[in-house]
Protein backbone atom coordinates (compact mmCIF):
# COMPACT_ATOMS: atom_id res chain seq x y z
CA UNK A 1 0.00 0.00 0.00
CA UNK A 2 1.31 3.25 -0.96
CA UNK A 3 1.79 6.28 1.23
CA UNK A 4 -1.18 8.19 -0.87
CA UNK A 5 -3.35 5.39 -0.59
CA UNK A 6 -2.36 5.34 3.27
CA UNK A 7 -3.23 8.75 3.41
CA UNK A 8 -6.25 8.70 1.69
CA UNK A 9 -7.65 5.49 4.16
CA UNK A 10 -6.87 7.35 7.30
CA UNK A 11 -8.68 10.93 5.92
CA UNK A 12 -11.69 8.78 5.20
CA UNK A 13 -11.57 7.58 8.83
CA UNK A 14 -10.98 10.57 10.25
CA UNK A 15 -13.53 13.21 8.39
CA UNK A 16 -16.87 11.05 9.88
CA UNK A 17 -15.61 12.16 13.37
CA UNK A 18 -14.48 15.30 12.63
CA UNK A 19 -17.71 16.87 10.57
CA UNK A 20 -19.86 14.92 13.78
CA UNK A 21 -17.83 16.62 16.28
CA UNK A 22 -18.30 20.01 14.51
CA UNK A 23 -22.54 19.84 14.49
CA UNK A 24 -24.76 21.27 16.78
CA UNK A 25 -24.67 20.10 20.28
CA UNK A 26 -27.44 18.04 21.93
CA UNK A 27 -29.97 20.81 23.10
CA UNK A 28 -31.38 19.46 25.82
CA UNK A 29 -27.68 19.16 27.20
CA UNK A 30 -27.13 22.48 26.44
CA UNK A 31 -29.89 23.40 28.42
CA UNK A 32 -28.89 21.70 31.63
CA UNK A 33 -25.17 22.85 30.85
CA UNK A 34 -25.99 26.07 31.42
CA UNK A 35 -28.28 25.39 33.91
CA UNK A 36 -25.32 24.45 36.26
CA UNK A 37 -22.97 27.02 35.34
CA UNK A 38 -26.42 29.58 36.43
CA UNK A 39 -26.81 27.88 39.64
CA UNK A 40 -23.25 26.44 40.75
CA UNK A 41 -20.94 28.37 38.97
CA UNK A 42 -22.34 32.18 38.98
CA UNK A 43 -24.41 30.96 41.65
CA UNK A 44 -27.59 33.15 39.87
CA UNK A 45 -30.32 31.41 41.25
CA UNK A 46 -32.90 33.91 39.37
CA UNK A 47 -30.94 33.12 35.83
CA UNK A 48 -31.51 29.21 36.66
CA UNK A 49 -35.59 29.96 37.64
CA UNK A 50 -35.84 31.73 34.11
CA UNK A 51 -35.05 28.41 32.58
CA UNK A 52 -36.88 26.32 34.64
CA UNK A 53 -40.22 24.59 35.27
CA UNK A 54 -42.38 22.31 37.46
CA UNK A 55 -40.43 20.81 40.97
CA UNK A 56 -37.26 22.76 39.46
CA UNK A 57 -39.02 26.11 39.21
CA UNK A 58 -41.13 25.82 42.44
CA UNK A 59 -37.70 25.06 44.19
CA UNK A 60 -35.70 27.77 43.12
CA UNK A 61 -38.83 30.27 43.55
CA UNK A 62 -38.70 28.98 47.07
CA UNK A 63 -34.67 30.24 47.29
CA UNK A 64 -35.31 33.32 45.93
CA UNK A 65 -38.38 34.11 47.95
CA UNK A 66 -36.07 33.59 51.08
CA UNK A 67 -33.03 35.77 49.95
CA UNK A 68 -36.16 38.69 48.69
CA UNK A 69 -34.13 42.23 50.35
CA UNK A 70 -30.99 40.28 51.16
CA UNK A 71 -28.18 42.32 49.29
CA UNK A 72 -25.10 40.35 48.33
CA UNK A 73 -21.76 40.92 49.66
CA UNK A 74 -19.61 42.15 47.07
CA UNK A 75 -16.34 42.02 49.29
CA UNK A 76 -16.76 38.51 49.68
CA UNK A 77 -15.32 35.88 47.57
CA UNK A 78 -17.22 33.55 45.46
CA UNK A 79 -15.61 29.87 45.74
CA UNK A 80 -14.25 28.43 42.65
CA UNK A 81 -16.90 25.62 41.07
CA UNK A 82 -15.80 23.17 38.76
CA UNK A 83 -19.09 20.88 37.00
CA UNK A 84 -18.54 18.07 35.16
CA UNK A 85 -21.42 16.33 33.15
CA UNK A 86 -20.37 12.63 34.34
CA UNK A 87 -23.59 10.72 32.77
CA UNK A 88 -25.93 11.59 29.95
CA UNK A 89 -29.29 9.95 28.83
CA UNK A 90 -29.15 6.89 26.69
CA UNK A 91 -30.98 7.41 23.02
CA UNK A 92 -34.93 7.28 23.63
CA UNK A 93 -37.52 9.86 24.76
CA UNK A 94 -37.37 12.66 22.38
CA UNK A 95 -38.82 15.21 24.92
CA UNK A 96 -37.09 14.21 28.00
CA UNK A 97 -34.03 13.45 28.92
CA UNK A 98 -31.84 13.24 31.94
CA UNK A 99 -28.26 14.14 33.15
CA UNK A 100 -25.30 13.70 35.88
CA UNK A 101 -22.99 16.14 37.21
CA UNK A 102 -20.24 16.19 39.34
CA UNK A 103 -19.68 19.73 41.26
CA UNK A 104 -16.88 20.10 42.95
CA UNK A 105 -15.80 23.43 44.98
CA UNK A 106 -12.75 24.78 46.01
CA UNK A 107 -14.42 26.13 49.32
CA UNK A 108 -13.59 24.43 52.69
CA UNK A 109 -15.50 21.95 54.47
CA UNK A 110 -17.76 21.82 51.26
CA UNK A 111 -17.04 18.22 49.74
CA UNK A 112 -18.08 17.43 46.64
CA UNK A 113 -21.93 16.68 45.05
CA UNK A 114 -23.49 14.57 42.14
CA UNK A 115 -26.55 16.65 40.57
CA UNK A 116 -29.22 15.48 38.93
CA UNK A 117 -31.12 17.44 36.04
CA UNK A 118 -33.72 16.35 33.92
CA UNK A 119 -34.98 18.39 31.12
CA UNK A 120 -38.23 18.53 29.23
CA UNK A 121 -39.50 19.54 26.13
CA UNK A 122 -42.04 22.29 26.26
CA UNK A 123 -43.66 23.92 23.81
CA UNK A 124 -40.43 23.54 21.20
CA UNK A 125 -38.23 24.78 24.34
CA UNK A 126 -35.98 22.75 26.61
CA UNK A 127 -36.55 23.73 30.25
CA UNK A 128 -34.73 21.83 33.49
CA UNK A 129 -38.08 20.36 35.26
CA UNK A 130 -36.54 18.86 38.59
CA UNK A 131 -32.68 18.78 40.19
CA UNK A 132 -31.59 16.63 43.10
CA UNK A 133 -27.88 17.08 44.61
CA UNK A 134 -26.93 13.86 46.24
CA UNK A 135 -23.87 15.34 48.82
CA UNK A 136 -20.43 13.52 48.79
CA UNK A 137 -19.33 14.42 52.09
CA UNK A 138 -16.26 16.39 52.88
CA UNK A 139 -12.82 15.64 52.35
CA UNK A 140 -11.30 14.10 55.01
CA UNK A 141 -7.61 15.23 56.14
CA UNK A 142 -5.18 12.42 56.12
CA UNK A 143 -4.98 10.99 59.61
CA UNK A 144 -1.81 10.99 61.70
CA UNK A 145 0.61 8.28 61.05
CA UNK A 146 0.29 6.05 64.28
CA UNK A 147 3.49 6.37 66.95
Amino acid sequence: MSANSRRAFLMSLVIPFTVSACGPKNESEQVAKQFMEAYYVKMDTKAAAEMSSGLAADKLKQQLSLLQGVAPDPASDKPQVDVRLASTPPAGAADEASYIFEVHSNAQDIGGRKVFVKVRQEGGKWRVSQFTEEFQGIPQAPSPPAP
